[in-house]
């Protein structure tokens, strides 16, 4: 009886443990995803010293595109993937709506230019600044067993990479 109830327990550790290595075979591209585009936007970062608005929107459109990441077909979902970029000052770096990229250019000092009535706040800052990127995501960890789905947990994940900016400005005085 003893053999019988630790063979019966034997099988069902190994079940779980195979489950386990099956749902981290599937991890496995997911969190590579989140480091490919946190990668691409923060080279993107560090050229222009901020993330244009348009370069925000198609990374979050790729990202929701991609099967792992559209599991959660309500758009105001927070479990939907997101992307963050701060100035080491904790200012994001992302261009706010609307993109009115070439009147930002030529803005007097400071850090806002009124357009329209409307102040628009520069995303960006000198040479020299650091900016850190963070994509954050809920991997889907889904377990089906006899077809139905058994406790089904989002588990938060996020990946930051930090770079240094590398474009001068001339509107902007440099650091002291």
């Amino acid at each position: 009886m003893v053999t019988v109830a630790k063979t019966i327990l034997i099988a069902i550790l190994a079940g779980i443990a195979f489950i386990m290595v099956l749902q981290v075979a599937f991890f496995f591209p997911f969190y590579m995803t989140m480091i490919v585009e946190a990668f691409s936007l923060t080279n993107i970062a560090a050229n222009d010293n901020y993330i244009r608005g348009e370069y925000y929107d198609d990374a979050i459109a790729k990202l929701r595109d991609r099967p792992m990441f559209n599991k959660f077909e309500d758009s105001t979902d927070p479990h939907i993937a997101q992307i963050e970029a701060v100035h080491d000052d904790g200012k994001s770096a992302i261009q706010p709506p609307p993109y009115y990229s070439e009147l930002q250019y030529n803005a007097d000092e400071g850090e806002t230019v009124t357009i329209g009535g409307a102040i628009v706040i520069k995303p960006y800052r000198q040479r020299g600044n650091s900016i850190t990127v963070t994509v954050i995501a809920y991997y889907p960890l889904r377990m089906t067993l006899w077809g139905q789905e058994v406790a089904p947990v989002d588990i938060p994940v996020s990946f930051s990479m930090t770079t240094t900016t590398l474009k001068y400005y001339k509107d902007l005085d440099l650091p002291e």
